[in-house]
């Protein structure tokens, strides 16, 4: 059954409302008058093609979107239906994302009534075409993440809600219970778009998640759905969205930055040409050339290790399995250092140094006694590169409240799980220091 005038003119009106548009702006912008634009939305004047075309582009969406007949009365829902089939199956997750799209209306009705939202802040859709190789999804994904990172004027900081940041761009997130192999969905209704991730995952997974489904919103919306899937991890489009998720989370400027403030990143050997005057060679017995000044460090000093992975996780509120990976790609670790460290991630952890240094779920988890922290982190590198003793790092952790059980559980495990180690044998220095007991670990 075809679309009435009325019904129509109601989605173009919901549609209009959910991008933050007024009507003399529609008006402004097609060159008709604000008038035929409210008259268009009562139903009472019929649309042309070329209106409905320009208008539909205007606001987002399709013009099939908004001719489509309703089969359930939702059509984000039918989309999704088309595409997923076996979701008409899993009866609470269709429940729920039912009633997240009815409150999505009632939020843009409400938000448009009281004139608060998003204005003009609406996710802009970026017309890149679909990615012929890996390479280029990700070459697409890594500009996108820069240039909305400069739009929303994030610079190179974390950001601390995800979701928060896209619930102003009109992207609802929602949790929902999904199948095990349904990692999100994501729809793009009239009244603005929602992004809806397994409510099982662990926080930091559901985080990244929703940087993913942002990232549909930007490329994808003209598909007005995508599931994201295991078994599709592989095609361009999710390629594309992971890694703008992980740069847009984990930004390489900020990186960079952090480790810099970690002492670690730097080359181990740096030269400056100091250029002066005389460098012209005008002068007698100038040389013609600049001073040239170097500087050396020890190449232990720019060692990471899971005490460093660990911090940039909890900073950016990302997994340290993709901060590993992160920094493999700015060829900050060799591949047997990502496998070293892939490998003793869990057990570290389980040995109680993200406990210790208070590194929970990331930004927005609880407050951290940073001091504390920071001299333990020290302690522990200045030991790891032979610069203080044993006795001394028991000393600094008294002083924060740590027994010597708990330093000597950590140090075992830096050492044995994970670490990667030179093979001139230089690195952990444990003289002195007895292997500690189970039982007494747990302490």
């Amino acid at each position: 059954m075809a679309v009435t005038e009325r019904e129509l003119g109601k989605r173009l009106r919901t549609a209009r409302r959910a991008c933050g548009r007024t009507q003399k702006e529609v008006s402004r912008t097609l060159g008709i008058s604000r008038s035929t634009v409210a008259l268009i939305e009562l139903g009472q004047r019929r649309v042309s093609g070329l209106e409905l075309e320009r208008l539909a582009a205007l606001y987002g969406r399709s013009p099939d979107s908004l001719l489509s007949p309703a089969r359930t009365g939702n059509e984000a829902l039918d989309r999704l239906l088309t595409i997923a089939p076996d979701l008409a199956q899993a009866g609470a997750a269709l429940e729920e994302l039912k009633r997240l799209l009815r409150l999505s209306r009632e939020v843009a009705s409400l938000e448009s009534t009281l004139a608060v939202g998003p204005s003009s802040a609406t996710a802009p859709s970026y017309d890149s075409p679909l990615p012929r190789t890996e390479w280029e999804a990700i070459q697409q994904s890594l500009r996108t993440a820069e240039e909305e990172r400069r739009r929303l004027d994030l610079g190179v900081a974390p950001i601390r809600d995800v979701a928060q940041t896209m619930s102003v761009l009109s992207v609802r997130t929602a949790a929902v219970t999904f199948p095990h192999d349904v990692s999100g969905v994501f729809l793009s209704d009239l009244s603005g778009y929602l992004v809806a991730v397994r409510r099982t995952m662990p926080l930091l997974q559901r985080r990244f998640m929703y940087a993913h489904g942002f990232a549909h919103v930007l490329f994808d919306r003209q598909d007005h759905c995508h599931v994201c899937r295991a078994e599709d991890r592989g095609s361009l489009r999710e390629v594309r969205a992971n890694a703008f998720a992980a740069a847009f989370l984990m930004p390489e400027a900020g990186v960079r930055g952090f480790l810099a403030h970690l002492g670690k990143g730097m080359l181990s050997r740096g030269t400056v040409d100091v250029f002066d005057v005389f460098a012209e060679g005008s002068e007698a017995g100038a040389t013609g050339e600049p001073i040239r000044v170097e500087r050396r460090r020890d190449g232990r000093s720019q060692r990471i290790n899971p005490y460093d992975v660990s911090q940039l996780a909890f900073h950016f509120g990302v997994s340290r399995s993709l901060v590993i990976h992160c920094l493999r790609n700015l060829r900050l670790l060799t591949a047997m250092e990502v496998e070293s460290l892939l490998a003793g991630a869990q057990l570290v952890e389980g040995a109680g140094l993200v406990a210790t240094l208070q590194l929970g779920d990331g930004p927005g988890s609880g407050e951290r006694d940073l001091l504390r922290d920071r001299i333990l982190i020290l302690g522990l590198e200045a030991l790891r590169r032979r610069a203080t003793t044993w006795d001394r790092l028991i000393e600094l952790a008294g002083m924060v409240g740590l027994g010597v059980e708990q330093v000597r559980w950590l140090v075992h495990a830096l050492v044995s799980q994970g670490v990667p180690r030179r093979r001139t044998g230089r690195g952990w220095s444990t003289e002195g220091v007895s292997r500690p007991h189970p039982a007494k670990a747990s302490d």
